[in-house]
């Protein structure tokens, strides 16, 4: 009898820390970059709206793509959502970061277009762009 309780116990904690394993909390460092990589998602998906030739069928298989990316799933990102959106000051200081990278993206491709029209060399990409990939990427 007690040999079947154990057994119980300890199948019922490997079970509940599997389930978990799902849920688990994406770091800040690494909810930042993705945010971004998704909301640069959205902006191609609106734009392939109105242009034929970009042809992005379905969001949520592009952010299945960003998220695996990372090495997470929907289910992660989701619960991570929930997660710091209880603490609004948390979610705050992320989405601050996200729109920092976003901007300086904005920045430098306005940069590139006008050394383009101008004529001018393309500038090198920096060594810190190389850091923000993501870990299959490289």
């Amino acid at each position: 009898m007690k040999k079947a309780l154990i057994t119980i116990i300890f199948s019922g904690v490997f079970i509940f820390m599997g389930c978990n394993k799902d849920r688990k909390v994406i770091p800040r460092d690494e909810m930042v970059p993705i945010l971004v990589r998704i909301h640069l998602m959205d902006g191609a998906a609106q734009i392939a709206q109105y242009n034929p030739e970009i042809n992005i069928s379905d969001t949520m298989d592009v952010y299945k793509v960003v998220l695996e990316d990372y090495g997470y799933s929907r289910a992660q990102f989701d619960s991570s959502l929930q997660y710091y959106s209880r603490d609004l000051k948390k979610f705050d200081r992320i989405y601050q970061q996200v729109l920092a990278r976003l901007n300086k993206m904005e920045t430098a491709a306005q940069e590139e277009e006008g050394r383009v029209q101008s004529g001018k060399k393309p500038a090198k990409p920096s060594k810190k762009s190389e850091r923000n990939r993501p870990k299959g990427n490289k």
